[in-house]
This record gives C-alpha cells, sequence and structure tokens, in this order.
C-alpha cells in the first residue's frame, strides 16, 4: 500500500495561501444546501438575503474522499475558533433525519 508523507504545516500554510492568492472574488455565502449520490457529494453554496430569498453563489461537486478530507479540516479549523471565540449559535440547524417528500 503506498504512503503518503505529511507536509510540514508552514508548507500547508503556504499552498493555502497561494490558492487564496489566486481567486478572482471570494464570495460570500451563508447558507448552503448538501445532496450526496452513490458517485459524489455536490454543495450549493448560497446568500440568504433579508428578504428571505436565496441567491446560489457556487456548486461545488466532489468525492466522497475530498468531502471527508475537507469535513475534517472544518472540524479541526472551527475547534481552534471556538477555543478563541467561543461556541457560535447556528440558529435554525439543518436536520440530517428530514427527508424532503
Amino acid at each position: 500500500m503506498p504512503t503518503t508523507k505529511k507536509q510540514p504545516p508552514q508548507e500547508i500554510q503556504k499552498q493555502a495561501d497561494e490558492a487564496f492568492a489566486k481567486l478572482d472574488t471570494p464570495i460570500y455565502v451563508n447558507n448552503s444546501f448538501v445532496a450526496a449520490s452513490n458517485w459524489d457529494v455536490r454543495i450549493a453554496f448560497c446568500e440568504r438575503l433579508p428578504s428571505g430569498a436565496v441567491l446560489p453563489r457556487v456548486g461545488i461537486v466532489m468525492s466522497h474522499q475530498q468531502a471527508k478530507a475537507v469535513m475534517e479540516v472544518l472540524v479541526q479549523t472551527i475547534a481552534q475558533i471556538e477555543t478563541l471565540m467561543g461556541t457560535p449559535i447556528v440558529p435554525n440547524p439543518p436536520s440530517l433525519t428530514k427527508q424532503a417528500k
């Protein structure tokens, strides 16, 4: 089984800084929808306006493996933020048990 070499944190941060610098225009989102199939995970990032309207901003399609890697990084990042700033209040958190009819 092939092994992957872990990059040092400073190299990862350098790559992240370079990636963000190449973005044309970062977008603001405060709403998202997630769907999954046997093949991939799809996330629609949207902006919910004060009027209640939801404007789609960008969609991302990724493999299950990439989605899990993103989830793990988000969990670590949010834990670090919560250590510094406290736990954010999430109004009307999404429920994974509700199914669309």
